[in-house]
């Protein structure tokens, strides 16, 4: 009896310190990629590599992850528990992808293993495979518009440089605290492609096209370097393009056609040589300025165009023809119908350029890759 007494007092006590041992170590799992509410560019085959970066426990040899789609997503599909695709460590942080279908929200799962038992998990609520805008330009790319606007549906979030929120006005990371209508694009373009898409604002009121070449400063802010490091922030190809609303205050200043063409080129170019991929451009017309000629703004205007059909840029909406008690709320910015007029304009300029692709793009013929050895990592 006095035997049996101790074996059972044993298994006990070497049970207790094995769950003690998995609790103490669970705590040390931290992702630190993808954040929460984090948007991943889809490419044309709608998919999404997400990059994982996870700080781990000593002693971890494999990190698995899996994605979960939340209730209320439309689109997506999980994926089960699966390594990392060419994990490296470094400094206690392995890091590594996956790559999944578009959709979300997804929950972003994490655990790391011994090479036999889980020694710790992690989770990240929200991660999205969607499309990503930067938004960029002056006034009326910023938050001067009368009404502010939280978005209809969970799928539309903003990006201030490090963090991710569901999208409600004034958008953060730009000038003003009013309202924009990109919240209103967001709605529709996730109405249309059920996935989550995110707006990244650039927009600095008061800016030339010249104080926007890359060396250029205006006000004490470095707007090209502002351009550059957010979408840099991004995976290689991670955003979608950029949405440029900029010309009033070129008018003001008298830019004739052809300067502005060539400094929107230079900076166009530059932008994508430094981020390291072609992002596509939509340029929309604006010239209008309360304080402007009529002749000064068609140079602006026509330098926007001349970008267009020189093939650098695609053709964004007409601002120009939007004035009046109709559509501005104080002559410059606009109102709660102006609002939802630009949002449908922005929205129709982007489907004519792609088409069915903002809709559900088709599935690109599966190419089977070579098998690669499994994800194993030396230990700590």
């Amino acid at each position: 009896m006095r035997h049996l007494l101790r074996s059972v007092l044993t298994c006990f006590v070497f049970g207790l310190a094995s769950l003690l041992t998995v609790g103490d170590v669970l705590a040390e799992v931290r992702v630190t990629r993808p954040v929460d509410y984090e948007v991943i560019q889809r490419d044309n085959a709608s998919r999404g590599r997400v990059l994982v970066e996870v700080a781990v426990p000593r002693g971890t040899r494999v990190v698995q992850v899996r994605l979960r789609k939340l209730a209320g997503a439309t689109r997506g599909r999980d994926l089960d528990w699966k390594e990392l695709t060419a994990p490296e460590l470094k400094n206690g942080v392995v890091r590594g992808s996956i790559t999944a279908d578009a959709g979300g929200w997804y929950q972003l799962d994490v655990r790391a293993l011994d090479g036999r038992f889980i020694v710790g998990k992690a989770s990240v609520a929200h991660v999205g495979i969607g499309d990503v805008f930067v938004t960029a330009g002056q006034h009326n790319a910023a938050n001067y518009a009368a009404k502010r606007q939280v978005a209809k549906s969970k799928n539309v979030v903003y990006f201030d440089g490090s963090r991710f929120s569901p999208a409600r006005d004034p958008m953060p990371g730009v000038m003003g605290d009013m309202g924009n209508y990109w919240i209103g694009l967001g709605d529709l373009i996730t109405q249309k492609t059920g996935l989550p898409v995110c707006f990244v604002g650039c927009a600095i009121e008061y800016t030339t096209i010249a104080q926007w070449l890359p060396t250029a400063k205006a006000r004490g802010v470095a707007q090209y370097p502002n351009l550059i490091q957010k979408t840099r922030w991004f995976n290689p190809n991670g955003v979608r393009a950029v949405l440029w609303v900029h010309g009033p205050w070129d008018a003001l200043a008298g830019t004739p056609a052809q300067k502005y063409h060539d400094q929107l080129i230079q900076v166009v170019r530059s932008a994508r040589q430094d981020v390291g991929y072609p992002v596509d451009w939509f340029v929309a017309q604006e010239s209008f300025h309360v304080r402007a000629g009529e002749r000064v703004e068609k140079q602006v205007a026509e330098g926007q165009q001349m970008v267009w059909k020189g093939g650098e840029a695609y053709e964004g909406p007409n601002l120009d023809d939007l004035l009046g008690r109709q559509w501005r709320h104080n002559g410059a910015h606009f109102n709660a119908a102006g609002q939802a007029e630009m949002a449908k304009r922005w929205f129709e300029a982007i489907s004519a350029k792609y088409g069915k692709s903002i809709d559900a793009p088709k599935r690109a013929r599966r190419v089977v890759p070579p098998k690669k050895p499994r994800g194993r990592l030396p230990q700590l």
